[in-house]
């Protein structure tokens, strides 16, 4: 009988700039043996694809299609409710996996395999959404950024998608949400771009 309590918080979420995400890039690439271009091009499709993280660790090695959309490269993703969708990829996103598939092979397996120690191999089994948490903040720990979790990455990619000036309707297909309230969650613009709209109205005084 009683009306639902209304209110809003603030987001605790985290937005990487490009500074930040170059950083962080730099760091996985110095990870030892075939970690290094096994977590660029996972960190390269996190940032990129905005997948989250039981998608990026659940991707087939099939999943990547280096001619999808016209060349332009895609990935098949399966996300919640079974439902699969075909996502294009970002130049440079093609790049760090067609780099770590010319180092991995095409032997059928997750697509970013458990390594071995020191990076020396790999075995045929898929990290695990906890192992990648755990990678992330190592990553951002030597990167000397601030600390991020998981799905800070696919914030990010909402955020860029929305800083490039794409419409909502864009992003919502892109992150594959079923509302787009959803999607404007996603939306981590602060003071600077509020700032710079409002300074975009001519109010003739």
């Amino acid at each position: 009988d009683l009306a639902p309590v209304r209110g809003s918080r603030v987001s605790r979420g985290v937005y990487l700039p490009p500074r930040e995400q170059q950083k962080l890039l730099q760091a996985a690439a110095s990870s030892p043996g075939l970690c290094g271009p096994r977590n660029v091009a996972l960190l390269a499709v996190a940032l990129g694809c905005g997948l989250r993280r039981s998608e990026l660790v659940g991707l087939p090695v099939e999943a990547f299609e280096p001619e999808g959309f016209e060349g332009q490269g895609a990935l098949v993703v399966r996300g919640k409710g079974n439902r699969e969708d075909r996502l294009p990829l970002p130049p440079g996103v093609r790049v760090a996996l067609q780099r770590w598939m010319s180092t991995r092979g095409q032997e059928p397996g997750p697509l970013f395999p458990v390594a071995h120690e020191q990076g020396a191999g790999w075995i045929r089994r898929p990290l695990t959404d906890g192992y990648f948490a755990e990678l992330l903040g190592g990553l951002a720990k030597r990167a000397q950024i601030r600390p991020i979790h998981p799905h800070d990455l696919r914030r990010t990619f909402a955020t860029g998608l929305f800083l490039a000036g794409h419409d909502a309707r864009i992003v919502q297909r892109l992150m594959r949400h079923a509302k787009i309230e959803t999607t404007a969650r996603y939306d981590m613009r602060g003071d600077t771009e509020l700032a710079a709209a409002a300074a975009t109205l001519a109010v003739p005084v």
